[in-house]
C-alpha cells in the first residue's frame, strides 16, 4: 500500500435513505513503486458506496377537528386536525396535505369534514411506507330547544244574513323567533268555512293540524288565538211582515157538509219562507148549516223559527178565515093537509085533530116549522 499514492476522499456521510459515493476512483490511484512498472487498479464498485437503507413503516394519524354549537341561524365553522405520528423521526414538514381542512354549517346536523388520506402526500423517502390514518370529525349543531311560539290567526269573518253564501278562508302566522318561518310549517286542516245561513261555522283550525318541519327546533308551540278561525253569520235585524191569508170559502146551503182549509202566506222578503215559521192553529172550518164557521188562524198562533230574521210580524187577514155557508134562496113549498073528518050526527061529540105536511125538499123538514094555530076542532 505504500507503493499507491491516493488523491481522492475515500469518505462519505449521509442521514437520509440513500446511496452515497465514498469518492474512490480508479484514476485517484498512482504507483509510486519503482519496482514495478505495470500496475493496474481495480475498485471494486459494491464497496465504495456509504448505503442507507429505508426505515420501516410510519402510521401518521390525522384527527379532524370537531366542534358542537347550538342552533342560532348563524353558520358555525370548524377548522383543522390535530396529527400523531409514531415514529420521532417523522415529522409534520414530512408531508404535504391537498385537501381542505374546513366543515361549515348553519342548520342542525353533523358535518364530516370529510378528509382523505388521499388528500396526504408522502414528501419523506427515508421509510418504506408511510400510512396515514384519518380519525373523523364533525362540526355538530344542536336544535335549539329555546320555545318557539307560533300564533295562528284565522281569517274569520262576520257578516248579515242575505241569503247568499258567505266564505271565510285561511289564516296568518306570527312566529316569535324569526328564524322559523311559515314555509316550516305543515297544516293538514281546512282553513275554510262557508255557509249561507245565520249561525256559527268552523273553520277547522286546530293547534294538533300544524306540525313543525325544521329540524333546528324541537320546542314548537302552536296557539290558535281564539274565536279567529270562525265564519260568523248574524240574523238580519230586516222587518219583515209575513201577511197570512186563510183559504176561506162561500157556499150555498145543499145538505152537506163543507170545508174550509189551509192558508197561503206572502212575505215582505222572499227569503222568508213557509219554513221558518210554526203554526199552532188549526186552520180549518167544516160545517153543513148555514153560517160563519171560524178556521182558527189567529197571529199569535204563529211562531217565527228561522235563525236568520229576528224582526218578523205577522198578520192575518181580516175575514179571510171563514167558512160560510149561505142559506139556500130556493122555494120551499110546505102543504099542509088538515086531518079533518065527516061524520053523521048521534049525539055523540065529534073531534077532527091534526095535520099532515109534504115539503118539496127533503133538506127541509116539519123540525124546521114552528105551528102556533090549534090544528082540532070538537
Amino acid at each position: 500500500e505504500e507503493d499507491i499514492a491516493f488523491s481522492g476522499e475515500a469518505e462519505a456521510s449521509g442521514t437520509d435513505a440513500g446511496e452515497y459515493d465514498m469518492g474512490i476512483a480508479v484514476e485517484d490511484f498512482t504507483n509510486i513503486s519503482k519496482n514495478f512498472t505495470n500496475v493496474t487498479f481495480v475498485v471494486v464498485e459494491e464497496t465504495v458506496k456509504l448505503i442507507i437503507e429505508k426505515a420501516g413503516t410510519v402510521t401518521v394519524t390525522i384527527t379532524e377537528k370537531s366542534e358542537t354549537y347550538t342552533y342560532d341561524g348563524n353558520e358555525k365553522t370548524v377548522t383543522g386536525y390535530d396529527v400523531s405520528i409514531d415514529n420521532a423521526l417523522y415529522g409534520e414538514d414530512d408531508f404535504t396535505f391537498n385537501g381542505t381542512a374546513s366543515v361549515s354549517g348553519t342548520d342542525a346536523g353533523s358535518y364530516d369534514m370529510e378528509i382523505e388520506a388521499s388528500d396526504f402526500v408522502n414528501n419523506n423517502n427515508n421509510f418504506k411506507e408511510v400510512i396515514f390514518v384519518v380519525v373523523d370529525g364533525q362540526l355538530t349543531i344542536e336544535p335549539n330547544d329555546e320555545e318557539v311560539v307560533v300564533t295562528i290567526t284565522g281569517n274569520g269573518a262576520t257578516y248579515t244574513y242575505d241569503g247568499t253564501e258567505k266564505t271565510a278562508d285561511g289564516y296568518t302566522v306570527e312566529i316569535s323567533n324569526p328564524l322559523l318561518t311559515e314555509d316550516d310549517l305543515k297544516f293538514s286542516g281546512e282553513a275554510s268555512a262557508k255557509g249561507t245561513d245565520a249561525g256559527e261555522y268552523d273553520m277547522g283550525i286546530a293547534p294538533e293540524d300544524f306540525e313543525n318541519l325544521n329540524k333546528n327546533f324541537t320546542n314548537v308551540t302552536f296557539e290558535v288565538v281564539e274565536g279567529s278561525d270562525k265564519l260568523v253569520i248574524e240574523p238580519s235585524d230586516e222587518a219583515i211582515t209575513v201577511t197570512i191569508t186563510g183559504n176561506g170559502a162561500t157556499y150555498t146551503y145543499d145538505g152537506t157538509e163543507k170545508t174550509a182549509d189551509g192558508y197561503t202566506m206572502e212575505s215582505s222578503n222572499a227569503l222568508y219562507t213557509e219554513d221558518d215559521f210554526s203554526f199552532s192553529g188549526k186552520a180549518s172550518a167544516s160545517g153543513t148549516d148555514a153560517g160563519e164557521y171560524d178556521m182558527g188562524i189567529a197571529a199569535e198562533d204563529f211562531a217565527n223559527i228561522s235563525k236568520n230574521f229576528t224582526n218578523v210580524t205577522f198578520e192575518v187577514v181580516e175575514g179571510s178565515d171563514k167558512l160560510i155557508i149561505e142559506p139556500s134562496d130556493e122555494e120551499i113549498i110546505v102543504t099542509v093537509t088538515g086531518n079533518g073528518t065527516t061524520h053523521t050526527y048521534d049525539g055523540t061529540e065529534k073531534t077532527a085533530d091534526g095535520y099532515t105536511v109534504e115539503i118539496n125538499n127533503p133538506l127541509f123538514t116539519e123540525d124546521d116549522l114552528i105551528f102556533n094555530g090549534e090544528a082540532s076542532a070538537s
